[in-house]
């Protein structure tokens, strides 16, 4: 795209790029996009914080067609009413095709896009108005719109830190996932059983063997450990139960024969 085709939110951002180096922590002033005064409205301001960086107030307007500059300057009132409070005013514009330097009124600067990608040409340098002070609106202006910029950078601090913890939680879900679904899983599972059987196999002293047949001695199948094992309790339940019925009768066969001897002793008691 030639710069005469810059949209002006395209021009906007290179603007902001001229004053502001992305990343910078400590820029040395404030950019501030469409600051509205008394119902008119300023493209971008910039506000310097330092004398090295020029401590002054920078009033912008950005035109990319030419019947836009041309309506601008049958309509002066428009711009003054911010330009009055800046030390400096300049218009932005994708080329000389849109903004002539001859065109501009007196004190007026000219910005135009270059080969750099952060810095733009100052085509036209605008007068500097040290004596000029900023109104109490007019600072007002400022602090409100500078309030504003500081919410709009807060809320979009805490959406994209809410959008990145919610991007680690799903990853660590789909790790979970992957680990519990995955091959070191169900190896891990594979290694807990083999321990089982192999505690199994040196409790029995016997080796177990997957399938229907074992080939020697000292081997067996787990079919045939599980059906042992099956008639074990089988029998174990049985004896508990014989045993239970066995006491049963012995305390039954006890307590008739101390009845008897109860008997006995009053009879002899009585002869």
């Amino acid at each position: 795209m030639t710069t005469t085709g810059m949209t002006a939110k395209e021009l906007l951002a290179r603007l902001e790029r001229h004053y502001i180096k992305p990343g910078d922590d400590m820029p040395g002033g404030m950019f501030m996009p469409e600051v509205a005064l008394n119902g008119r409205r300023a493209d971008a301001l910039y506000v310097g914080f330092f004398a090295s960086r020029g401590k002054r107030l920078v009033g912008h307007e950005i035109k990319v067609a030419r019947s836009d500059w041309l309506h601008e300057l049958d309509q002066p009132a428009k711009a003054e009413e911010w330009e009055q409070h800046c030390h400096s005013w300049y218009v932005v514009a994708p080329s000389t095709e849109i903004v002539r330097p001859e065109e501009l009124p007196e004190g007026w600067g000219l910005l135009l896009p270059g080969k750099s990608r952060t810095r733009l040409d100052v085509k036209v340098k605008a007068a500097v108005h040290d004596e000029r002070n900023p109104s109490w609106e007019a600072t007002h202006a400022l602090v409100q719109k500078a309030d504003s910029l500081r919410m709009s950078a807060t809320n979009e601090a805490r959406r994209r830190a809410a959008e990145k913890a919610y991007a680690d939680l799903n990853e660590r879900v789909e790790r979970e996932i992957a680990r519990r679904t995955g091959t070191d899983h169900l190896q891990a599972r594979i290694d807990t059983l083999q321990g089982l059987v192999d505690q199994l196999s040196t409790s029995l002293g016997l080796t177990i063997r997957a399938g229907d047949t074992a080939w020697s001695e000292t081997e067996v199948t787990a079919q045939f450990v599980g059906d042992s094992f099956k008639r074990w309790l089988a029998v174990d339940r049985a004896s508990d139960e014989f045993l239970r019925g066995y006491q049963i009768r012995s305390i039954r066969n006890a307590r008739e024969h101390l009845q008897e001897a109860e008997k006995a002793i009053e009879l002899l008691k009585i002869a």
